[in-house]
């Protein structure tokens, strides 16, 4: 996962010229001692607080079944990491947390993000409970909003922020978006990625012949009756 979020750093960027990155150092607070973010990464000018979480969504009792204890529970995991981000960038802020001497001061934003092992869905229940659970508890203030990003979008996005934009430029570009509703890391490259100078496949607009026969080559694939062209 670090080398990964190393390679979303600017391209050119060098360490003389102010990017860094590392992952999961340890420090103390008083006598507490504490790990930081799994992955920091700093370009000069702004800073990324990665925590990172492999628990699955409970996808059939959850998003299925609509259980709420379930629902809840699912939730309340990445309220936990929004906890831990706060508290990784409150001692950051303090001066507990140090980064190779970068003072927090020239640090000037802050983007806090959840990497998954799965897909979250941005439904509209579900950003609401995150987005009261910071707010009550006046959580990531004076940050960007956190995202919550799958790997895998990462992953295909690799190659090109590192040769178009930086990931910076891609979450300051979607949080900054008009959206009717919260979407995803990936379905705003896949509606709005073109905009912003991400030359990505999935960006690239669709004729509606070419959008049937993906969805029936996707469907196809689970192994199911097969739908045939028409």
């Amino acid at each position: 996962m670090l080398s990964l979020i190393g390679c979303l750093a600017p391209a050119g960027v060098t360490p003389a010229r102010g990017y860094y990155v590392e992952g999961d150092k340890t420090y103390n607070v008083g006598r507490v001692q504490r790990h930081g973010s799994d992955v920091f990464l700093f370009d000069g000018h702004d800073a990324l607080f990665v925590e990172v979480t492999s628990t699955r969504f409970r996808e059939i009792d959850s998003l299925v079944e609509l259980r709420d204890e379930f629902i809840d529970e699912d939730i309340t995991r990445l309220i936990d990491k929004i906890k831990e981000l706060n508290e990784d960038i409150r001692d950051f802020r303090d001066g507990d947390l140090v980064y190779d001497e970068i003072k927090p001061s020239a640090v000037q934003r802050i983007f806090p993000m959840i990497i998954t092992s799965f897909s979250v869905p941005h439904f509209v229940g579900i950003v609401t409970a995150i987005r009261d659970a910071i707010s009550s508890n006046k959580w990531l203030e004076s940050t960007q909003p956190p995202e919550v990003v799958e790997v895998q979008a990462l992953d295909l996005l690799e190659a090109d922020l590192v040769s178009t934009i930086t990931v910076f430029d891609l979450l300051t570009a979607k949080q900054s978006a008009t959206v009717r509703r919260p979407a995803s890391l990936m379905n705003f490259v896949a509606l709005r990625g073109r905009e912003v100078g991400l030359d990505h496949p999935i960006s690239k607009p669709q004729s509606l012949l070419e959008i049937e026969d993906d969805l029936r080559s996707r469907f196809n694939s689970w192994g199911g009756p097969q739908i045939q062209a028409v």
